[in-house]
């Protein structure tokens, strides 16, 4: 709250993070009203900072993922699940769909859905999405690239899809997600490898 009125006085008080800039005179229904908005603003911030941790440390008691060994055999075909999460894990980034994934393995497209619902519980497109959602979530954090930038890095090369798919994924826009872990008092507790992610998102 402040007698002066001057533009360059209220920019500097709004680059020190104030929410409301109130000159006198003013009405206690108008201080009021800052201070509700501001609360419901806070109030907010916590409640998306809390779904970002919690959906991070969800399911805990996942398998892990680049742990597994397992070796299918089936009449004429041996393939390990492994190598398969890995070569979506090396290839995230490019265009790539089922069918490239099945001509890699000599299956066909149905037996490969098929076989990667059967030992993963999940899609194919549910982990290559997870993938490229935890780059995703990397770059906004590490880095000052733009969506679309980020976008083309991960295989999302739409930024409107890629903003859709990340708030489905983790509950707040990537604005939104860049602002909170920018601050080191709201940004989650360590830095996940691909690694823990896979572990908490997509089951063995």
């Amino acid at each position: 709250m402040s007698g002066y009125g001057e533009f360059s006085l209220a920019q500097q008080a709004i680059g020190c993070g104030v929410f409301d800039y109130i000159l006198k005179p003013s009405t206690p229904a108008q201080i009021f009203d800052s201070v509700k908005r501001a609360c419901e603003a806070i109030n907010q911030e916590r409640q998306s900072k809390r779904y970002v941790r919690n959906l991070e440390q969800k399911v805990d008691g996942y398998r892990k993922v680049l742990g597994v060994r397992e070796v299918v055999e089936d009449t004429d075909k041996s393939a390990n699940i492994h190598d398969m999460l890995s070569y979506i894990y090396a290839h995230y980034a490019e265009n790539l769909t089922l069918s490239q994934l099945a001509e890699q393995f000599y299956f066909s497209p149905v037996y490969m859905s098929s076989y990667i619902k059967r030992h993963t519980g999940h899609t194919f497109l549910e982990i290559l999405t997870s993938v490229r959602m935890f780059h995703t979530a990397r770059l906004l954090r590490d880095t000052s690239l733009r969506n679309r930038e980020i976008g083309m890095r991960v295989g999302i090369p739409d930024e409107r899809y890629l903003g859709q798919v990340f708030k489905k994924t983790f509950g707040v826009t990537p604005y939104e997600y860049r602002k909170q872990t920018s601050d080191p008092a709201g940004r989650p507790d360590g830095m996940e490898t691909l690694e823990s992610y896979m572990r908490k998102n997509i089951k063995v």
